[in-house]
């Protein structure tokens, strides 16, 4: 067999980019979740709550969730497209159905 070395070369490329989005992906969140609830929300315990401004936090904290899971979500994509590119890189014979 002949192995395409670009073609090697351009799918860990593209592995490794989906492996960095997965990694950026959990350092947000790690970030993102080792903040205290009180301080993500914005509430003090000095001033009465306002409800208007934490409600916007709370969405704004969800929307973050949902972008997170859509990140990982992605970067897995990517890095399986890499190992699937590396497959075809090696000229792989493509794996049959019913195995």
């Amino acid at each position: 067999m002949k192995r395409d070395w670009f073609g090697s070369f351009v799918a860990l490329m593209v592995f490794f980019a989906g492996i960095g989005m997965i990694v950026f992906t959990f350092q947000q969140a790690l970030q993102m979740f080792s903040t205290p609830p009180a301080a993500a929300l914005g509430i003090q315990k000095a001033k009465p709550l306002d409800v208007n401004e934490t409600g916007a936090n709370l969405v704004g904290i969800l929307i973050k969730i949902l972008l997170l899971f859509v990140l990982s979500v992605c970067g897995s994509l990517v890095a399986n497209k890499g190992v699937s590119l590396f497959g075809a890189s090696r000229h792989l014979p493509a794996p049959k159905a019913n195995e």
